[in-house]
């Protein structure tokens, strides 16, 4: 047996194990959003982006987001697969939006997301997305966009998230911008939706979904 071997073979246990390693991120749950939107308006700059940020965080548990479906990696517009504002249609009761592309769509194939009203007007994601509409730039691109039209950015993002758990009094490094669908899995299985129902809501393609659940401990 070569001493290379016996190097690949250690590297590539190191790799497996890391990949094992348990996800420790905690979830966003219902209450934990609530708590979220009400306090943002305390510290974000402006209505607008207390408005903007209020918005986003409700759709990206309802509607169980990737980041990177409501963000742009970088400040300009890019190649990316964020939401854009002409494949939004909202009524009073629901949100239709259509997803041209994401990370396990790679071909683009797209698909279609509803979205519906919750009768908690706090965090209802139709009430939220009416708002943020209604003082958003009249410009075509990404739908979550800052007042000058510039595209709404991961860092933003989770830097806000971040501000509001520590303004809330929780620990910041055990959150992160999946504790979204993280908390949007264990909530679906927590009121009792199927498996099937879950990959459908999260489009997993795989039982992978199962890692998100945080069942909590009494």
């Amino acid at each position: 047996m070569s001493q290379l071997f016996v190097v690949r073979e250690m590297i590539d246990g190191m790799a497996r194990s890391k990949l094992k390693r348990p996800d420790s991120r905690l979830p966003i749950t219902l209450d934990l959003l609530k708590n979220i939107i009400k306090i943002l308006p305390a510290f974000c700059s402006s209505r607008y982006e207390a408005v903007l940020f209020s918005s986003a965080f409700s759709m990206g548990f309802f509607a169980f987001l990737r980041v990177g479906e409501m963000t742009t990696a970088c400040g300009r517009e890019g190649s990316n697969h964020a939401i854009k504002i002409e494949n939004v249609e909202v009524t009073n009761h629901n949100i239709k939006i259509y997803l041209a592309s994401s990370k396990t769509d790679q071909l683009g194939r797209g698909t279609s997301i509803f979205v519906a009203r919750q009768s908690d007007v706090g965090i209802c994601p139709v009430k939220l997305l009416q708002e943020y509409l209604k003082i958003r730039p009249r410009i075509s691109g990404q739908l979550y966009c800052h007042f000058d039209g510039s595209p709404m950015t991961r860092y933003q993002f989770s830097g806000i998230l971040k501000q509001a758990l520590g303004y809330i009094g929780f620990d910041q490094s055990k959150y992160g911008t999946h504790s979204f669908r993280i908390g949007s899995a264990t909530s679906a299985t927590m009121l009792g939706f199927s498996d099937e129902q879950i990959k459908v809501m999260g489009r997993w393609s795989s039982d992978t979904f199962k890692s998100y659940i945080r069942i909590p401990q009494f």
